[in-house]
């Protein structure tokens, strides 16, 4: 139906990155194997991931008309050749999201600079996944510079037991603290 399609490129496709969910699973990157699962063909899927990219160029575009912003690009620490890492949840994942708008920004602004990006964010992970992944995560890539964004499904409330989050907060407070020390390993 017209309503599932929506529901499919609106809530499903940006966060779907199979590859990071399922990183052993043959084709495991592959698109067309992505489109079949959902349902669709390799054409359909294409298009929508065209308009998550449209979508980050038109803010991208909006961003670079703001001075605050400029000034705020042109302090930026990075210097040429820094890896930056993001690591976190469906908030960093999402492939229209911030990390996507932030890398092109800084990509079609700071020509001086020729940066790696790495994104480990992983769709519904908390922060005792993040930790769980450190080592392929953290130590492996070995970035000059870490964003983490996570704590959205550590304070996810099921509806079984609404006074509970999914991670108590004295737990991602640990969490955290951990991997910033692994970072600043």
């Amino acid at each position: 139906s017209n309503e599932e399609q929506e529901a499919l490129t609106s809530y499903l496709i940006p966060f779907l990155n199979f590859e990071k969910h399922f990183p052993l699973l043959p084709g495991a990157k592959d698109m067309l194997t992505h489109a079949n699962f959902m349902g669709l063909d390799e054409e359909q899927l294409f298009s929508v991931r065209i308009a998550l990219a449209d979508k980050i160029r038109m803010s991208v575009e909006d961003l670079k008309k703001k001075k605050e912003i400029q000034k705020s690009l042109e302090a930026l620490p990075f210097k040429d050749g820094d890896k930056i890492a993001v690591l976190g949840d469906s908030n960093a994942d999402d492939m229209g999201g911030w990390f996507y708008i932030f890398k092109h920004l800084v990509e079609e602004t700071r020509k001086d600079l020729k940066l790696q990006w790495v994104n480990h964010a992983v769709s519904y992970h908390n922060s005792t996944d993040l930790l769980r992944q450190a080592s392929r995560t953290i130590i492996a890539e070995e970035a000059d510079w870490y964003f983490c964004a996570v704590g959205l499904f550590d304070c996810a409330r099921l509806d079984v037991s609404p006074n509970r989050p999914m991670i108590a907060l004295a737990e991602s407070w640990e969490n955290l603290a951990a991997i910033e020390d692994i970072i600043e390993k």
